[in-house]
């Protein structure tokens, strides 16, 4: 597999995110593979990668919340 490339535009870019599933799409079809190739049905595997990317996005969210919470309790 190959590394995968950082972003070549800035974060404002509108097309950053397309970039970013192209950088990313050969690891996430090399995830895909190995599971497929370990017996997981392509739909049990699918919907395992749809769940893990739901659960992280969750995760981003609460840790930013748990960190302005934080921020806001510092006595600075």
């Amino acid at each position: 597999m190959s590394p995968i490339p950082g972003p070549k535009v800035p974060a404002n870019n509108p097309d950053r995110f397309l970039f970013c599933e192209e950088a990313i799409e050969e690891a996430f079809e090399n995830v895909a593979t190995l599971a497929e190739a370990a017996g997981w049905d392509g739909d049990e595997v699918a919907t395992a990668l749809v769940s893990l990317a739901d659960h992280h996005v969750m995760k981003r969210a609460c840790n930013a919340a748990t960190d302005a919470l934080i921020q806001s309790t510092r006595r600075d």
